[in-house]
């Protein structure tokens, strides 16, 4: 299960929770979603904001559809990601699977806030 929010469209930052019940056809929906939300705000970049506090670690099925939803979400412009997480696990479950989708963008915190301004402060002439 997981829920996707716009957390601040001025910024163009996404926001989806994670629960350690995803599975891979979840994962899927999500990217899916995003995709949705990126075309019907016709933007060519966004940054997203992940929280996985409540995953201590995915399922290797779900693990490898993450990987996929990584490499899907920076082919539709994802330029930051950040992504509070709590466990030792999952972090090092999300290192694996940023290497494997060649997820240079990625970077993990401990605050929800301080990711969110962090992502607020990019510039915006990336685009």
């Amino acid at each position: 299960m997981s829920i996707i929010n716009l957390s601040d469209l001025e910024h163009h930052i996404i926001q989806v929770k994670w629960f350690p019940t995803a599975t891979p056809e979840e994962i899927a929906q999500v990217t899916a979603d995003i995709a949705s939300v990126i075309q019907g705000n016709q933007w060519s970049y966004f940054y997203l904001l992940v929280d996985m506090r409540a995953v201590k670690a995915f399922a290797p099925p779900s693990q490898l559809a993450l990987v996929e939803h990584q490499k899907e979400l920076i082919s539709l412009g994802m330029r930051r990601a950040t992504v509070v997480v709590d466990s030792a696990i999952a972090k090092s479950q999300l290192r694996r699977s940023a290497r494997q989708a060649d997820n240079e963008v990625e970077s993990h915190w401990d605050n929800e806030e301080e990711a969110l301004q962090f992502l607020r402060a990019q510039p915006s002439a990336l685009n």
